[in-house]
């Protein structure tokens, strides 16, 4: 009996882990300043970043006349989850940047983000409500 319950337990943590670790993708939107931003993150791990009519991401933008790309990880295992944004060069695939932060889910179409845009190290926490650094995201698109 016990040897069934755990095996039962033991795939109900992986169909979990596994159901969350796609429930980010999508296109998200937000609002920070005044200004409303978009993240579109996709299943192949490249985001997208559009804020003020300017897109910044994918696999292929120029960033100091240099060809980079933006990826994106997310550790799922840690409470808020950790998010990386990483800039990599294409032609020698050297990390260019990266922008570390958090994120939580409030719901299956909202999420909470903050990201150390500052170099001051990885946010622990998403500050009281209202501050400029979290901001609230709303998904507007799926993806596949």
């Amino acid at each position: 009996m016990i040897k069934k319950t755990s095996i039962a337990l033991l795939l109900l943590l992986v169909t979990c882990a596994v159901f969350s670790q796609g429930k980010h993708v999508g296109i998200w939107k937000g609002t920070s300043d005044g200004e409303v931003g978009f993240f579109k993150f996709d299943a192949d791990g490249y985001a997208t970043i559009t804020t003020d009519g300017e897109t910044m991401g994918g696999k292929d933008f120029i960033v100091e006349d240099t060809h980079v790309k933006l990826t994106y990880t997310i550790d799922y295992s840690l409470a808020p989850h950790h998010i990386d944004f990483v800039l990599t060069t294409l032609d020698d695939a050297e990390e260019f940047g990266r922008f570390i932060g958090i994120i939580e889910f409030l719901s299956k179409d909202e999420m909470k983000i903050r990201i150390d845009f500052n170099n001051e190290g990885r946010p622990t926490d998403f500050l009281p409500e209202g501050n400029e650094d979290t901001v609230i995201l709303h998904r507007v698109s799926k993806m596949e």
